[in-house]
């Protein structure tokens, strides 16, 4: 069992086939990871640049909060939330003791894990990172912090994107899939056009005799460079045999023409020495 599977996958025309398989399955995956990776890392740059835009009047007042703390402060930074996530983004803030602004659109979805993130480290923006909340994907990342420790959240629903991404790769599966399969087609034509004279040659070396040596030869029309010189070898070598042969066999005749007159007179003596047998001895007949 073992050696036909082996006998199997030591076929030429198999080997070709996984190869290619091989080569358009790993050539497929860098691709997909690639457009997976370009396409986020688009994503990520759109949406810095609308937040950048969208929450510079928050991280205005957040600065100005926490140069001049007012009581009001924390009624004029909802309204600002409200104001801002209405058009996009949506905004929360975390305050130094912990707590959360959050503006009324971010109440309406399941926001306990949309803004349950690490609070971070650093003055600067944080990472964006990618959470699925209800079966929407969203940019989640910390946008500012001001001088007083408080830090302004965004999110970003890039579902719609998303699903965008998703159809791509789904295309760009099924155009992978024909090409293999026309792939491998043309594989399958080309590789029985190589090995043809190969197969020809299996043959006609099993069905070679002494009586067809000298003209049995192998065609080389239409087969690429290589096949071609194996062949021409293979009739070369061929045409050595059939010299080699011939020269055997006038050999083989001539050394036979040359000793048949002295065996003919040998056997003319010995004869006429056995019609004269009466003065010999018993000994000398034998």
């Amino acid at each position: 069992m073992g050696t036909g599977r082996s006998s199997r996958f030591s076929s030429l025309l198999v080997q070709l086939r996984l190869a290619v398989l091989g080569t358009a399955a790993l050539g497929f995956a860098a691709a997909a990871v690639a457009t997976i990776q370009l396409n986020r890392q688009d994503l990520v740059r759109d949406h810095l640049q609308r937040v950048a835009t969208a929450a510079e009047p928050l991280v205005a007042r957040l600065d100005a909060v926490a140069a001049s703390p007012q009581p009001a402060d924390l009624n004029e930074l909802r309204r600002e939330l409200d104001r801002q996530s209405r058009r996009g983004p949506l905004f929360w803030i975390r305050l130094p003791d912990g707590r959360r602004l959050l503006s009324r659109p971010l109440q309406g979805i399941d926001g306990a894990s949309l803004y349950a993130v690490p609070g971070g480290t650093g003055d600067g923006p944080g990472p964006v990172t990618t959470r699925t909340i209800s079966n929407h994907r969203y940019l989640v990342h910390r946008h500012h912090r001001s001088s007083d420790g408080t830090d302004l959240w965004v999110a970003e629903d890039v579902n719609e994107p998303w699903r965008a991404l998703v159809r791509l790769l789904m295309d760009m599966l099924l155009i992978w899939l024909g090409c293999l399969a026309l792939t491998l087609l043309a594989l399958t034509l080309l590789t029985r056009r190589i090995i043809r004279p190969l197969r020809e040659l299996n043959r006609m070396a099993a069905a070679i005799t002494t009586d067809t040596l000298a003209t049995s030869r192998l065609p080389v029309d239409g087969a690429p460079q290589e096949v071609q010189d194996l062949a021409e070898a293979y009739n070369s070598l061929l045409d050595r045999l059939a010299h080699t042969w011939d020269h055997q066999r006038s050999f083989v005749s001539a050394v036979s023409h040359e000793l048949r007159n002295p065996l003919t007179i040998i056997s003319g003596y010995l004869r006429r020495l056995q019609r004269r047998g009466g003065s010999l001895q018993p000994e000398q007949l034998r």
